[in-house]
């Protein structure tokens, strides 16, 4: 079905942002030309989940223009592939690219790869192949334009071509590939007659001939399933606690885990042996594996998977994990290994997706940067505009007035305006949108990370539920704190596990509130004893907090001595001295009573007059032996004793 998409709201190319209808008022000027294109000229087409590409497209063809296909898997590289034209597929994952040659071998895809030179693919341009489909990542691309100049082709190439460049967001998202951008360099893609740009997770580019475009819009009413949300301090000890429980995962498990070095530093601490870890194959990544480089995969094939299966970015995206309902997803990210915080709406998107079916389960077990609610991508986006637009100009009047009057650039300006700008083929430079679009990207991604709310709000903007499950209580902070500071944090995570409790099903907590009780046995007592309420009255001092025990354990065990004593001593009777003071003694040993010091009460027939409860009149009475002894006649009750009913 498709539904032009004249909605009064800017929501679908600003899908991660908070601000869900920003009004066009409050837009900067710089950005405004985006959202009216955009807004004009976006197609909205919905489809089931069970859908693919070609329900869309029933011509089986892939229009140009820009498509967010919005689900990961849909077809629409298939669909390129197989189409009978003459193509150039720009392919950012090489698993995609091995997948094709793999499974598609009656296409004979013409693979551009190391040590195909551009005088292999000319002889190729001028072979009888019927449809002659080249195959490329982003770096080789300007091979093909080589072999075309050769020919002397180029113009045929254009014209006759379909471009297509597939995961188009990976241009922003993957700025540590230095030679990503070589499709964008010379612009070369805009002259292909015939050209179109896909992602399930398209990020908002800034470039006005992206956004000149046709944009289609796939919608799914239908979630894509729930993420647990594992937010704790130290992923790493989560996925350790996962990989020795095996049994939590009733089949295989896959780890999306961004660095090589911690995937096998935790297979190593785990002692699992039913794993692979799918990295390149490469001698820096089996050096960071270490011990664990035993368990290197490169390829992903379903007949090899273990228990545990572990993926570096590359498997992120492209690739089909035929897996079924009892497959277990997990990604992982830290906030203290900045090159493991991938973006949520993109690498994070599409690594969860891998899947053909819906999940037994989708982790994402990550901490966050304690930070306040993110800025919007409007604000991210236009602020960088403005300062780009503001500090390009300021170095291009610097050229000029070095030129005017002959002086030599000392190259400190350029060195602030190079990583957004390109030169305009003299000394002046203009903004280059792919490059800055890849520093917007980089600070928008970061913001989802900002709090456990904010990476909760990402993943529901991206049309999936979320839970949140907790692992482990907060660390307590020592370092330069006083005892009270650290009772405090201590009462507050218990707190925290009292109202949250159903959150925490691993297990770990009970074990770390027993190590708190064992160091803080006074606060564990008075929690209980005292109360939230009395603890903070005491400001969370042991002194305080102790003294308070002991006087509310005493009032306690004094009404159990009232009674005892009661029962020990009856009215017209004498008892000497040293033996009253002796069972007095035994009552407090037995009843716990203490002084405020925490040190045993010594007991005297004063503290017994004391209590109240008996009249006593001094008096002698022999002891066994026939000797008097100093004793007490007990002349007076000053209690009621009532009779049960």
């Amino acid at each position: 079905m498709l539904v032009l998409g004249f909605q009064k709201t800017y929501r679908w190319y600003i899908r991660y942002t908070t601000s869900i209808d920003t009004p066009r008022q409050q837009i900067h000027p710089a950005l405004l030309f985006i959202y009216n294109e955009v807004y004009q000229q976006t197609i909205y087409i919905n489809l089931e989940l069970t859908d693919n590409f070609n329900v869309a497209f029933p011509n089986k063809r892939v229009p140009n223009g820009f498509i967010d296909k919005t689900k990961t898997r849909l077809g629409i590289t298939y669909t390129n592939f197989h189409d009978e034209r003459h193509s150039i597929s720009v392919i950012p994952s090489v698993p995609i690219i091995e997948d094709a040659l793999k499974q598609y071998p009656y296409l004979n895809l013409f693979e551009i790869k190391k040590g195909v030179t551009p005088e292999m693919i000319a002889d190729y341009l001028n072979s009888d192949a019927q449809y002659k489909r080249l195959v490329t990542t982003p770096e080789s691309f300007n091979k093909i334009i080589a072999a075309a100049i050769t020919n002397e082709q180029l113009q045929w190439l254009f014209n006759n071509f379909f471009l297509y460049l597939d995961e188009v967001h990976c241009y922003v998202t993957d700025s540590f590939r230095e030679d990503i951008l070589i499709p964008f360099d010379e612009d070369l893609i805009w002259e292909f007659k015939d050209m179109a740009m896909g992602s399930a997770s398209p990020f908002l580019f800034s470039d006005p001939k992206i956004l000149a475009l046709p944009h289609y819009k796939i919608l799914f009413k239908e979630k894509f399933g729930k993420i647990t949300i594992v937010n704790e301090h130290d992923p790493k000890a989560v996925l350790l606690h996962m990989l020795k429980t095996p049994e939590m995962f009733p089949g295989n498990v896959y780890i999306f885990y961004p660095s090589v070095t911690s995937s096998g530093e935790v297979v190593m601490s785990a002692g699992v042996t039913d794993v692979n870890i799918y990295c390149r194959d490469e001698r820096r990544n089996i050096e960071n594996l270490k011990e664990a480089s035993v368990f290197h995969k490169e390829l992903p094939r379903k007949k090899e998977f273990k228990k545990f299966n572990f993926f570096t970015t590359r498997y992120n995206e492209g690739w089909n994990l035929d897996e079924d309902e009892t497959a277990t997803i997990i990604l992982v990210t830290d906030v203290h290994q900045p090159h493991t915080m991938i973006g949520i709406p993109y690498k994070g998107y599409q690594a969860v997706g891998r899947s053909k079916v819906t999940p037994n389960k989708i982790y994402h077990v990550t901490n966050n940067l304690c930070k306040g609610d993110m800025r919007t991508f409007e604000e991210i986006q236009s602020s960088a505009l403005f300062n780009a637009t503001n500090h390009i100009k300021y170095h291009n009047h610097h050229i000029k007035l070095c030129n005017t009057e002959s002086f030599a650039d000392d190259g400190k300006i350029v060195d602030l305006v190079k990583p957004f700008s390109r030169l305009d083929g003299s000394n002046y430079r203009v903004r280059y949108p792919m490059k800055h679009d890849q520093l917007i990207c980089a600070a928008w991604c970061r913001e989802h990370y900002n709090n456990a709310d904010t990476i909760k709000k990402t993943w529901e903007s991206i049309n999936y539920d979320t839970e949140f499950k907790k692992f482990d209580l907060e660390p307590v902070v020592r370092e330069r704190k006083s005892q009270e500071e650290i009772n405090m944090q201590i009462v507050e995570r218990l707190e925290e596990f009292k109202i949250n409790k159903s959150q925490y099903e691993y297990g770990v907590v009970t074990e770390t509130i027993r190590g708190y009780e064992e160091e803080c046995p006074i606060l564990f007592e008075a929690y209980e004893q005292l109360g939230l309420k009395e603890i903070r009255n005491l400001n969370y001092n042991n002194k305080a907090m102790k003294a308070k025990l002991i006087q509310t354990s005493n009032q306690n065990a004094e009404a159990k001595l009232r009674l005892m004593l009661i029962d020990e001593y009856q009215l017209g009777e004498r008892y000497i001295r040293k033996d009253m003071k002796i069972k007095l003694q035994e009552f407090y040993d037995k009843l716990r009573i203490r002084k405020a010091d925490g040190k045993r009460e010594i007991a005297t027939v004063e503290k017994l007059k004391e209590l109240g409860l008996f009249e006593l009149h001094q008096c002698k009475k022999e002891d066994d032996a026939g000797n008097l002894k100093p004793a007490y006649e007990i002349t007076k009750l000053n209690f009621i004793v009532k009779e049960a009913a």
